[in-house]
């Protein structure tokens, strides 16, 4: 609705306005057939913009309400516009497409608008509408409802990171294994062996050998190893940043 009139995308029918300044009493003033089914409008000042199927986005000018003219229109060979939704500054429009998902149209000289940006998703864009903070809300077909932040650098909306529910990990516990390598005594037998022979002119021959086993060992003391695996390195929590999905339970 603006200025009393209230602007409906009547499918087979066009755009259609209708003087809503008395509640009790609608009035049709004016109609436009648009090339394709009109499936979506949305108005900002003196301009009305609708989704035209695979005619896709036509602006028309409604300044005087009762004879509105077709401005200029933007569109694709693999379109289907559902749905249009326009920025604060009428600089851009924001069209839910059943192929692609959603586009970016720069509308910022209505008589000659251009390709800005698209954004893929999962299934077939049906619905879209423009947040005052500058977040975008898309119904999508099968990936429900998505939140996208929109950006000026590039004008391509951009999935937002502060979705909720937020999943926050628990604390793990910290496990700690010790392992205590100690050296068992080792036994080093010295062997100290001591000949001595004496060879007399008698041809006497004595030979003498004594050994002296001398287990003498020390133990050795080595330094002790301690294995000690921590995961204390690890990040105690994660922040999961989830899209918001609105499913049908059919």
């Amino acid at each position: 609705m603006a200025n009393g009139y209230a602007y409906v995308a009547d499918l087979y029918w066009g755009l259609r306005i209708i003087d809503v300044s008395d509640p009790a009493l609608p009035t049709e003033v004016a109609s436009y057939e648009t090339p394709d089914l009109a499936e979506g409008v949305a108005v900002w000042g003196t301009y009305a913009y609708v989704a035209s199927a695979s005619a896709g986005l036509r602006i028309f000018d409604v300044t005087d309400p009762e004879h509105p003219s077709e401005t200029g229109s933007w569109e694709r060979w693999d379109m289907w516009a559902r749905d249009v939704a326009i920025d604060s500054t009428a600089s851009y429009a924001y069209v839910a497409d059943a192929s692609t998902g959603l586009y970016v149209v720069d509308i910022s000289n209505p008589a000659a608008p251009i390709d800005a940006g698209s954004f893929e998703t999962p299934g077939s864009g049906h619905g879209v509408a423009l947040g005052a903070d500058g977040h975008l809300c898309l119904a999508d077909r099968e990936g429900g409802l998505l939140i996208l932040r929109v950006t000026e650098e590039p004008p391509t909306p951009t999935p937002t990171r502060t979705a909720s529910p937020t999943a926050t990990a628990s604390p793990t516990d910290t496990p700690t294994a010790t392992q205590t390598q100690t050296a068992t005594p080792t036994s080093t037998p010295t062997h100290t062996a001591t000949a001595s022979a004496t060879v007399p002119p008698s041809s006497t021959r004595t030979s003498t050998h004594t050994a002296t086993p001398s287990p003498t060992a020390s133990p050795t003391e080595r330094p002790t190893a301690t294995v000690t695996p921590s995961r204390t390195g690890m990040a105690s929590h994660y922040r999961l940043h989830l899209p918001i999905v609105i499913r049908d339970a059919t």
